[in-house]
């Protein structure tokens, strides 16, 4: 986990999407932030989370991003990867 963790502060506070994945490599969430740092730190605090987040956060194994020029781009992105067969 603190692969994860440092792996998580490296990534850079501008918009973008990121990909939760497992431990065989499999996508288990993605998501879109306006500012991928924060978002993604939030996943990792000790503040109360929803039930269904406390129990990915255990599934997770790596996470990667990509960067974007804008927000808008993000979601479309997003889009993109959530209808990727």
């Amino acid at each position: 986990m603190s692969d994860l963790k440092q792996k998580v502060n490296q990534i850079p506070a501008l918009p973008g999407v990121y990909k939760m994945l497992d431990s065989s490599g499999q996508i288990i969430y993605v998501g879109k932030s306006k500012c991928l740092k924060k978002r993604v730190q939030s996943y990792f605090t000790k503040s109360p989370k929803q039930p269904k987040i406390e129990r990915m956060i255990f599934l997770i194994d790596d996470i990667e991003y990509i960067v974007t020029d804008t927000h808008l781009e993000a979601r479309l992105l997003e889009c993109q990867l959530l209808n990727y067969p």
